[in-house]
């Protein structure tokens, strides 16, 4: 069972609720996610604008020692830009910065 492929599959079809069920259907399965189905699941909530859950989704990664890249916070700024929550947003490429991560044209036009 390809569990990153059924979570891009929702995001693409904006079904995000539907990717957190199978992210949380890893966890009960002891499947550990990885870089990529946080990836997948974050960039379905930012389509939505889902900034908290976002923001609860690199939490959770932190404490699963999944290491962020640029592509998931390029995605949790793109959330916080759609939220109206630039003030998290402007946080979150403080952060980037502080884990030495490439700040794109992209990420730094969405904050």
């Amino acid at each position: 069972f390809h569990y990153n492929t059924v979570i891009i599959a929702y995001a693409k079809a904006t079904e995000w609720m539907k990717g957190l069920d199978v992210l949380l259907d890893m966890e009960r399965g002891a499947v550990q996610p990885d870089l990529v189905t946080y990836n997948a699941a974050i960039n379905a909530l930012s389509k939505e604008g889902r900034w908290i859950q976002v923001l609860e989704l690199l939490d959770q990664m932190a404490g699963s020692r999944v290491n962020s890249d640029t592509i998931t916070y390029g995605s949790a700024i793109s959330s916080c830009e759609k939220g109206k929550a630039w003030h998290v947003a402007l946080e979150l490429l403080k952060e980037m910065s502080q884990n030495r991560l490439a700040l794109d044209a992209i990420t730094c036009n969405s904050a």
